[in-house]
């Protein structure tokens, strides 16, 4: 006896009792626990908004279960002065008062920073592309890093003519989302969103206006910064 069956029965399970769920359990293609892995990527940053930032990240670490991993980073950031920055700067000197007006934007930049991370990485799956199947993995990381910065707070406080920046250092407690593509066994794509909290330095102007009157003096506050990183992976 010949049996036949369509591609429609098959899908829509009709040989079962309506009233019936099927669920498909699927073995997971790429492993993570015992295995160490690194990468290296392009950042584009956002902390001040005179700044354009764009930077390099290097990052190793180690999965000692399958969701859970731990990972040491570093980060390096090349930073210019943008269209803000020189917009103040041009209005400023080209107003009424000339060069006693000018006024410098305050800047705080990172330099460089290195730091740890606990990696939890509880979900994955496949996305199946007609004849291709890609695997993702979903994760978030918690950790803190020591940040070195530069500034402009003296120079802007001075009022001088002539910008001038002077290095300091800080710790940052860090937060991120994490998809990776599992391209093969070893090599992996990855896309990383990541917050910094810390401590920088600041302006209280204290009643500040036009004409001299008042102070301005330097103070501090936690703000938060952010980091879109694209990297290509291995693991071993």
């Amino acid at each position: 006896m010949n049996t036949f069956a369509g591609l429609k029965d098959v899908y829509k399970y009709r040989w079962l009792d309506p009233k019936k769920e099927v669920f498909v359990l699927q073995d997971k293609m790429h492993e993570n626990e015992g295995r160490f892995f690194i990468s290296a990527g392009f950042l584009d940053h956002k902390l001040s908004e005179f700044q354009s930032v764009t930077g390099i990240n290097g990052t190793a670490g180690y999965y000692f279960s399958e969701e859970w991993a731990v990972e040491g980073f570093y980060n390096h950031y090349m930073n210019s002065n943008n269209g803000a920055y020189k917009a103040v700067l041009t209005q400023t000197n080209t107003g009424g008062g000339g060069t006693t007006n000018i006024v410098l934007p305050h800047v705080v930049r990172w330099d460089n920073m290195m730091g740890l991370n606990v990696l939890y990485t509880p979900f994955y799956g496949k996305i199946n592309t007609f004849n291709l199947i890609f695997y993702i993995d979903l994760g978030f990381g918690l950790g803190a890093s020591w940040n070195k910065y530069s500034h402009n707070t003296a120079a802007t406080q001075a009022n001088l003519k002539k910008d001038a920046y002077e290095s300091d250092s800080t710790i940052s407690y860090n937060w991120k989302f994490q998809f990776k593509w599992h391209i093969t066994k070893t090599i992996k794509f990855k896309f990383d969103f990541v917050n910094y909290l810390a401590t920088i330095p600041s302006l209280d102007f204290n009643g500040f206006q036009a004409g001299g009157t008042g102070s301005h003096t330097e103070s501090t506050e936690f703000v938060r910064s952010y980091d879109l990183l694209a990297s290509i992976g291995f693991m071993f």
